[in-house]
């Protein structure tokens, strides 16, 4: 009876011991969700002192005896 094993290749070992070390850039995706959450953030920031000034016009005119219209 004979027995016949096939080894590997050089290359089909070093698969084996050494797993793909490559990760898809990452960081590059994380930088632009960043910088497009702080646009997000900075328009958010802006309506609200928009707003705020508009509500202190409005109080201002109100309180003259005018409308804020």
């Amino acid at each position: 009876m004979t027995v016949m094993v096939d080894h590997p290749s050089a290359e089909g070992i070093s698969e084996l011991l050494l797993p793909d070390l490559y990760e898809p850039p990452v960081a590059e995706v994380e930088r632009v969700e960043r910088e497009t959450e702080s646009y997000l953030v900075w328009i958010v920031v802006l309506g609200f002192v928009a707003y705020a000034i508009a509500l202190y016009w409005a109080h201002k005119c109100k309180k003259r005896g005018g409308t804020p219209a």
